[in-house]
């Protein structure tokens, strides 16, 4: 029974492991804009964001984080474009990278990108600020877990007990 009783209590520690990846904070909506001084310019989205309609996110198109991406193309002709919406970062994206910095400058384009992680907080601009505040230039939020303090709390209880219920059980 002892060995039946140890299986159970690592099969809860396994099971409860699981269930903490189910925290991870996401966005639910973002505002949503775009903005091409080619085609006519949204005026509100670059200056005035918190006016414009938000959108809901989804795991389909990205709901981690809420992003802002202004990019200024210096060739063939100079243009100015703002992009407003959600994301979920991945390789390869110039929306939402893995691991591109937030500023890029070449001779074709200049781009700068910010991200946050709480619903319709993309009303930064991110040539002057992260949204974070105090004139931070650029930056990336990195969100972690609803609770990590609990579910690491727990974790380790259930070890101690583990730990325990095996040691007695020898």
């Amino acid at each position: 029974t002892s060995h039946s009783m140890i299986l159970s209590l690592t099969s809860l520690v396994i099971i409860l492991s699981f269930a903490s990846v189910s925290y991870t904070e996401k966005v639910d909506t973002c505002i949503m804009c775009t903005s091409d001084s080619m085609s006519g310019s949204n005026v509100e989205c670059e200056q005035t964001p918190e006016t414009q309609a938000n959108g809901a996110c989804s795991a389909e198109f990205g709901n981690d984080y809420c992003y802002v991406l202004v990019t200024r193309q210096k060739e063939p002709v100079e243009a100015w474009m703002w992009n407003r919406g959600c994301c979920t970062p991945k390789a390869g994206s110039q929306i939402c990278p893995l691991s591109e910095p937030n500023h890029v400058s070449n001779e074709v384009y200049e781009m700068w990108r910010a991200r946050c992680d709480t619903n319709d907080c993309n009303i930064m601009d991110p040539r002057t600020s992260s949204g974070g505040g105090g004139g931070f230039e650029g930056g990336l939020v990195v969100h972690g877990k609803k609770s990590a303090a609990g579910v690491i709390s727990t974790n380790f209880v259930l070890l101690v007990i583990i730990g325990v219920v095996s040691i007695s059980y020898i």
